[in-house]
């Protein structure tokens, strides 16, 4: 199983690890069961292994197997033991020993010293067992009882994988006498195969010419290093043998060809019925010439893996006189898609856009998000204060007259209640709706496994660019969205802080003081001296007197008091014009009265 969710997506991986010359391949079934079939080579001491492990985030093996105890395949089982404990290891398998005992090697007493440490059991299985891994299930072809021979490679494990009609045929070190058998005896079920794992790393003796017209595989995958010691007539014929390679190169169907030190690490992913290969570098695959002149070239020139992946084309004049005649006709450009330039340029037009289109969606995001607190904020502030409004504007209205709703609240103060509805039935209606960011569609021309006709790696462009259009006018939709709702929040916060800001307040409450007919200039007295009380810092500060209820009642008292005196004021005011009045219409009235003042 796994600690990161990267098999359980409903598809069945097999991952033939780029350890060098050696052997390590990684299952991961639909449901998240995993198995790792060998270790790599001794000197590599399970560091590529555990290595690729990590990447796919996997901590536990269900199934933990060597197909044989030779150290380019158990190289690594002893320190992967070690890293994993039993706690992470359910089960070990092997083949029965050959002869009854396993062979006396110091890789070999490694493995067994670290099964007896961590207490761990070690299962011998044969043909004729099987593992069941979700609805996938994984065969066991050999080693055979009917087989006598005592040669470890011939007592190998053979595995079948099959899920959702597709096989992958995985052969050990397979070779001779139990090679030949074995398509013998399974010739049916192998005739359901669709690629192989080479046998014994590509060597001379394996892969038969039997193996490939029972299989029929469309692809096959080897795996050794670029340089081993493993050398035939040549010292440029080592693992892969030119015998191997020229087996595929005659066999009647096209068979695309992926090497461990040209590709890397290559993924078989069965998935929806079909069968995609994915080399971790990225590679074209290639046809068997072409992996027989970049061993001969790579090896002539003293290349590294990096050097290799690097080469575009070789011709047969790169080549040393080595080089059977067979490889002449060796291009690397054979299999290289020929798309229109036109197009690749759009595709990367479109990969652009979608770059810039989901930051300016991540950004609005983020606005949004911020304008929302800003909101919420806002709202609860104006809910804290709107009780000391309806206190003002209730003791205006008594004081003046002003017209109030039955709950105390004036016809504005409704409108900005409705208006505070509406506006969070936007937010509902925005902010709660999922964010939808469609995966980037996977280019057909990024590493997938290709046959060299033009016409499918045109549609395959053109499917990826339909796809990138797709999905880039979904984002322009949802910025555009975005937007809309960005801009509808601002304007609300803006409405809000208006509301809340004390001119807009004082407003309100001397809407409530003035009447239609009334004086404009006693109406903005009381204004002025409504304005000099409301201001005062007990007044204003609408949450020291939410605190204490003490506080609010002295708050109201002190305004009552205020505004009784204005109006007692305004009375005298009243009066004294008044009198005025009269003693102007009297003639026989002084101009100036008894204390000297003169209207």
């Amino acid at each position: 199983m796994t600690d990161q969710d990267t098999s359980y997506d409903g598809q069945f991986r097999v991952d033939v690890i780029d350890v060098g010359q050696g052997d390590s391949i990684l299952i991961e079934g639909p449901d998240g069961t995993t198995m790792l079939i060998d270790s790599g080579p001794r000197q590599d001491h399970g560091e590529t292994v555990l290595e690729h492990l990590d990447e796919r985030g996997i901590d536990h093996l269900d199934h933990f197997v060597a197909t044989h105890y030779d150290a380019d395949h158990i190289g690594g089982h002893a320190d992967i033991i070690n890293e994993l404990g039993s706690d992470g290891i359910d089960m070990v398998h092997g083949p029965p020993p050959v002869g009854g005992t396993p062979p006396d090697t110091k890789t070999m007493g490694r493995f067994r010293d670290s099964l007896m440490e961590r207490n761990i059991k070690s299962t011998k299985i044969g043909e004729g067992d099987e593992f069941n891994i979700g609805d996938s299930s994984i065969n066991v072809l050999n080693p055979s009882r009917s087989i006598e021979n005592t040669d470890r490679n011939e007592n190998s494990v053979v595995l079948q994988a099959t899920y959702e009609d597709q096989s992958i045929l995985l052969t050990g070190d397979i070779e001779g006498e139990a090679e030949t058998q074995l398509f013998e005896q399974y010739s049916d079920q192998l005739g359901t195969v669709t690629a192989v794992k080479a046998a014994h790393h590509g060597a001379y003796n394996g892969t038969k010419a039997t193996t490939l017209d029972g299989t029929n595989p469309t692809s096959i995958v080897l795996s050794s290093s670029l340089t081993n010691g493993y050398r035939r007539e040549n010292e440029y014929n080592a693992h892969p043998h030119d015998e191997t390679l020229k087996r595929v190169h005659d066999h009647e169907g096209d068979i695309n060809t992926y090497w461990t030190p040209y590709h890397g690490t290559t993924s078989l992913i069965i998935e929806d019925g079909e069968l995609q290969i994915e080399p971790s570098r990225s590679q074209q695959a290639l046809s068997e010439v072409d992996v027989a002149a970049l061993k001969y070239y790579g090896r002539d020139n003293d290349l590294d893996q990096e050097g290799l992946a690097e080469i575009e084309e070789i011709t047969s004049e790169d080549l040393p006189e080595e080089t059977p005649n067979w490889v002449d006709e060796v291009s690397l450009a054979t299999k290289q898609p020929a798309i229109d330039p036109e197009k690749l340029e759009e595709l990367a037009e479109l990969e652009a856009e979608r770059s810039d289109l989901k930051q300016e969606k991540y950004r609005l995001e983020g606005d949004r998000e911020q304008r929302l607190e800003r909101k919420a904020a806002l709202e609860q502030k104006s809910e804290n204060s709107q009780g000391l409004t309806d206190r003002l504007t209730a003791a205006v209205g008594s004081l003046w007259g002003a017209e109030t709703d039955g709950d105390g609240t004036t016809q504005e103060d409704t409108t900005s209640d409705h208006r505070s509805a509406e506006s969070a039935s936007t937010e509902q209606e925005g902010h709660d709706r999922p964010s939808t960011d469609p995966d980037t569609p996977t280019s057909e021309t990024d590493g997938d496994s290709e046959d060299g006709d033009n016409a499918d790696q045109e549609e395959n462009i053109d499917a990826t660019i339909a796809a990138y259009e797709r999905r880039n006018a979904e984002l322009r939709a949802d910025v555009t969205e975005l937007t809309e709702q960005v801009e509808g929040l601002t304007a609300e916060i803006d409405t809000l802080e208006q509301e809340l800001d004390f001119p807009g307040l004082l407003d309100r409450v001397t809407a409530a003081i003035g009447s239609e007919a009334g004086d404009s200039q006693q109406t903005e007295i009381r204004r002025e001296r409504l304005s000099d009380t409301v201001s005062s810092p007990e007044i204003t500060d609408t949450e020291a007197a939410e605190d204490t209820a003490a506080t609010e009642q002295e708050h109201a008292e002190s305004t009552w008091d205020t505004l009784t005196q204005a109006q007692q004021t305004d009375h005298t005011s009243d009066q004294t014009r008044s009198d005025s009045t009269h003693r102007d219409q009297d003639p026989s009235t002084d101009p100036s009265d008894d204390r000297g003042f003169s209207l």
